[in-house]
């Protein structure tokens, strides 16, 4: 997310008037690209990660939300002198969330820059660091989620000790229990957008995570408590309730028994992530992409989990993509066509309750946060993809049907982004309503917050070959970040692998499979487009391990190791695991990357998600009651910091630093610091 704009965000209401403006005008902007979509050509491999850091206190391990100046001098002061060191800071949803990229893009010219991409991620933080994290004493954390986001005292730098929040500062945009709107971006596009999901569904968002089961753990999330500051506060139940003779829609909200309840944007953007883009040379191959890329998704979120805890309860949950699907869903109750919220649990919600928004509207099955639905097509198949796109979806009718006309009857792509211009835009800026030409700023409004699994990225200009201008992209966005730059340099390796598999132009390999399989269906065996007698494989519902090992379809096996081979990392008749067999201090750290990935896949390393659960629950001083106390949370965010820095001291510290990496992996990391 880059540095944003100074505007005037209007508020729910007042954006009403400009929401089917704002989506035509962000069509007309697509159709500009579009149109002239084989002019982009040529286009170098480059790709790019980006990594979202919490900001706390070091002193306490509390959240600290008064840092604003840190990033404003990033983006201006220090602006050049980030450059020279390839660096960039943005905002992110957070006031406490910095996230970080490399200023230019990655390219490969031999094997050492294969590590780069880790002493890039390095020195993102040994650069604020030196700025700023030493003199303020102020740490940047490598957790998917703060474990007592939500909790009581959980900001070391603002007064939450009494009520959760204060009730002279309500906090008018999410209106939540337990998150207070100072943890959100002051920038205005934060607040309105969280307020403006809140006012288009006409109820809060909400949540109800399980616990994780304890001897003691609470029959009910006993930190929710009763209020009546806003007309969207309600009453809890504990007891069967039914919409049938409710006498108020919105006040009654039934808890679930061993459930955490969450209500605020904040608990889902507020979770950190790694995403990684990659440009493919033209539309075409950037279609492919995308489409083989879907199956990964799933599989590569799984094993990078990372967040079991949320406001300060252990949880049954490793991943927090279900959280932020729901924290950021703005369909109303007609949408979700269902008579009561969360099958029987929730609110106790009239289905024709519209709110502010008018009929007709249409019944849409998932949040604007979720999984890819639509496969784009391309020309290694045929046009119809029927067989393939076997998930009914909601479109935009009047997209579908301009979409399709303006580019030659390509009804794949057109049901790409008909899809997602059944989105209304939540943040419209007052200033630029009627602003079309050279931006694509409300194309972005609808691209952008659609917040899916894969996002599909258009040129924002015409260029070719090696042009600054970008192509057309692909980014991956379910990985969870980890707690080392190791581990995420893993992933992104992998993945970058990967994708210049699927680039290459010796790559003939069919990945296609139903969209309607569940996750982890795998393809028994991959096939080139000329062996396979269908475009739809046969799949078969695998484990992870397998995902990433068999002999016919594995990761590893069968994508990992002709790369590396094309790449003359390995010889013909070498596998991956013969990095390690070398004297090339490059090649020996690829293999540790994919070795990690591997061991977690076989349940030989933990996922960090059940390494950290593991660690509370033999905490000393956890009550088996289900909750990870201030003392807990903070010997844990501790023990981060020595994993991070590879460099665990007291035999607790090495006991908890080995079980996640293991011996070979951990030694190798104390030994060979980048």
């Amino acid at each position: 997310m880059g540095l944003l704009a100074v505007g005037t965000p209007l508020q729910w209401e007042d954006s009403l008037q400009y929401l089917e403006k704002v989506k035509y005008n962000g069509v007309t902007q697509l159709l500009r690209i579009m149109k002239e979509s084989d002019k982009v050509k040529n286009k170098p491999f480059l790709w790019g990660d980006e990594l979202e850091y919490i900001l706390i206190d070091n002193k306490n391990n509390k959240l600290t939300v008064n840092n604003d100046d840190i990033l404003i001098e990033l983006n201006t002061e220090l602006e050049s002198e980030c450059k020279k060191n390839d660096l960039v800071y943005h905002p992110e949803y957070g006031s406490y969330m910095i996230e970080a990229t490399p200023y230019f893009p990655y390219s490969h010219k031999d094997i050492e820059s294969y590590v780069s991409p880790e002493v890039n991620m390095i020195l993102r933080k040994k650069f604020i660091n030196e700025k700023y994290m030493d003199q303020r004493d102020l740490y940047l954390l490598q957790m998917t989620n703060y474990p007592r986001l939500g909790c009581k005292n959980f900001i070391g730098d603002y007064d939450c000790s009494g009520e959760y929040i204060s009730p002279a500062i309500k906090n008018i945009f999410s209106q939540s229990l337990f998150l207070p709107d100072e943890i959100t971006n002051k920038h205005p596009r934060f607040p309105t957008l969280t307020g403006n999901i809140r006012k288009r569904r006409n109820r809060k968002v909400n949540l109800q995570i399980p616990m994780f089961k304890d001897i003691k753990t609470p029959p009910f999330d006993d930190t929710v408590y009763g209020r009546e500051w806003f007309d969207m506060d309600v009453k809890f139940i504990k007891e069967d309730l039914t919409a049938q003779g409710a006498s108020d829609d919105l006040k009654s909200y039934k808890l679930r028994p061993n459930h955490i309840y969450i209500d605020a944007m904040g608990f889902g953007m507020g979770a950190c992530c790694l995403q990684t883009t990659y440009q493919a040379p033209d539309l075409e191959n950037a279609r492919y992409l995308y489409d083989s890329l879907m199956n990964f998704t799933s599989v590569l979120l799984s094993i990078s989990a990372n967040s079991p805890f949320w406001k300060g309860f252990v949880s049954d949950w490793d991943c927090r993509w279900e959280v932020i699907s729901s924290m950021v869903d703005c369909r109303t109750g007609f949408e979700e066509n269902t008579n009561i919220h969360d099958n029987n649990y929730g609110y106790n919600l009239s289905a024709d309750n519209t709110g502010l928004l008018s009929s007709p509207m249409k019944r849409i099955k998932k949040s604007r946060y979720s999984k890819v639905d639509v496969y784009l097509g391309c020309n290694k198949i045929p046009k119809d993809l029927s067989q393939l796109n076997d998930v009914e979806v909601v479109l935009n009718e009047e997209v579908f049907d301009r979409v399709t006309k303006e580019l030659n009857g390509d009804e794949n792509l057109a049901r790409h982004f008909a899809h997602l211009f059944i989105r209304d835009p939540v943040v419209i800026f007052e200033e630029n309503v009627d602003d079309v030409d050279d931006n694509m700023d409300h194309f972005e409004n609808i691209n952008s917050t659609n917040w899916q699994s894969l996002r599909f990225k258009i040129p924002h200009k015409i260029s070719e070959g090696d042009a600054p201008e970008p192509g057309f992209r692909v980014e991956f966005r379910p990985l969870e970040i980890q707690l080392t730059d190791f581990a995420n340099a893993a992933f992104s390796f992998l993945l970058n692998v990967i994708v210049q598999f699927m680039l290459s132009p010796k790559t003939n390999i069919n990945f296609y499979i139903e969209m309607s399989k569940d996750k982890f269906h795998w393809v028994e065996k991959f096939k080139t487009f000329d062996e396979c007698t269908s475009v739809v494989n046969k799949t078969c519902k695998i484990t992870v391990d397998q995902i990433m090992h068999n002999e016919d379809s594995g990761i590893l096996t069968t994508l990992v190791n002709p790369q590396l081979r094309a790449l003359n990392f390995i010889a013909e008749n070498e596998t991956w695991e013969d990095l390690k067999n070398n004297k090339d201090n490059a090649k020996e750290r690829l293999y540790y990357y994919l070795r990690i990935i591997s061991d977690r896949s076989k349940g030989v390393l933990p996922t960090e998600a059940k390494w950290q659960r593991d660690y509370v629950l033999t905490h000393p001083k956890y009550a088996k009651d289900s909750k990870v106390t201030e003392l807990i949370s903070s010997d844990l965010i501790n023990l981060t910091k020595k994993v991070y820095s590879y460099s665990p001291e007291s035999d607790e510290e090495k006991k908890w630093y080995f079980k996640l990496f293991g011996e070979e992996i951990g030694e190798y990391l104390i030994s060979h610091k980048l």
